[in-house]
């Protein structure tokens, strides 16, 4: 909104990170087409995560946020996330998201990971990293990889590295 109130700011009256929320009507994401893919009553915070499907000529990379595989599986039914190059890794690589249906849908060549070294919750759990390399995804991760690049041209091709 011109004028900018709280919402027009993204702040004021949504779901804090930790907390349920209940919309009226049920939760649902949004397509392109305009039309939605019903969530659910009871939405968890994680459930409403931004995905975000980006296009650069060729390229496609997927960028999952938060999002469980709940989501993740409304998402991939779709249709319209077949042939994704890059992949980033929902939840840090937590085993609530990155289920094989997402992989079946997307078929990344790579998968990133964002993750803190040693950290408290065990990210990426060992059950994502599984599901990756059965889909024969390669992986990089910042816990082990330090900062990732990834370099777009403009007629898709790509290189994706990692640096310390």
């Amino acid at each position: 909104r011109p004028g900018g109130g709280p919402e027009a700011r993204g702040g004021g009256g949504g779901p804090r990170a930790g907390r349920s929320a209940s919309a009226a009507g049920g939760a649902a994401a949004g397509r392109r087409d305009g039309a939605h893919v019903p969530l659910g009553d009871q939405v968890d915070a994680n459930d409403l995560s931004v995905v975000l499907l980006l296009e650069w000529g060729a390229f496609r990379a997927l960028l999952t946020g938060d999002a469980p595989q709940a989501v993740e599986n409304a998402l991939a039914r779709t249709g319209l996330l077949e042939d994704i190059d890059v992949l980033k890794v929902g939840h840090h690589g937590s085993r609530t998201s990155t289920g094989s249906a997402l992989l079946r849908a997307t078929l990344p060549e790579v998968a990133l990971i964002s993750a803190g070294r040693d950290n408290g919750f065990g990210h990426p759990h060992a059950e994502v990293l599984d599901r990756l390399a059965a889909h024969g995804v390669r992986v990089l991760r910042t816990d082990r990889d330090g900062t990732i690049v990834v370099r777009v041209d403009r007629d898709g091709r790509y290189r994706v590295g990692g640096r310390d």
